[in-house]
């Protein structure tokens, strides 16, 4: 991921899969390198939500307020399906490699 000023910070996992629709698509994460902290760590064996299937910890509808599926906990630490913007970066692009 790049900020807006140029500066770089990457997550590499050696596992990132996700289970079959039976399974809610459950997360599975791990296996962490990179030079920010693993905020993916909550959002390990999370069921993914979306605004038809809440399936997060959060007594709301996460999907519904962040604007995007993702894998839930109680809403997220990291997300990388919504644009979001900070008080102190705006997010430019995200890149993740398949």
């Amino acid at each position: 991921m790049e900020d807006i000023t140029g500066l770089s910070k990457y997550a590499a996992f050696t596992i990132f899969s996700d289970a079959s629709e039976s399974d809610n698509y459950t997360l599975t994460v791990s296996g962490f390198s990179g030079n920010i902290r693993n905020a993916m760590n909550e959002h390990n064996l999370q069921r993914f939500s979306n605004r038809d299937h809440d399936n997060d910890g959060a007594t709301g509808n996460c999907a519904m307020s962040y604007q995007g599926g993702w894998w839930y906990n109680r809403c997220h630490r990291a997300n990388l399906s919504v644009y979001t913007i900070s008080r102190r970066r705006r997010c430019r692009h995200v890149e993740v490699p398949i």
